[in-house]
């Protein structure tokens, strides 16, 4: 399992955090929609660099990302 937890700062009132993934083959993967949780657990099923982003807004709106690679090793 992979633990993801996004913080962010600044912004206007309550944040709400959008997680998704690219896994190695290019395919797009939602693994949770906008929700006021910031932690999410990951469980990927095969190995290869993914590309973990986050989207945070804030209740007026305003979004922001980040975008970060790891590279997984199944046994």
């Amino acid at each position: 399992v992979i633990a993801i937890n996004a913080t962010a700062t600044g912004g206007y009132g309550t944040k709400e955090y959008y997680f998704y993934i690219t896994k190695p083959n290019g395919q797009i993967v939602a693994l949770r929609n906008y929700s006021t949780t910031n932690t999410f657990n990951w469980y990927p099923t095969s190995g290869g660099t993914y590309y973990i982003e986050c989207y945070v807004k804030d209740i007026l709106g305003s979004i922001k990302h980040k975008r970060i690679s790891t590279t997984i090793n199944i046994k």
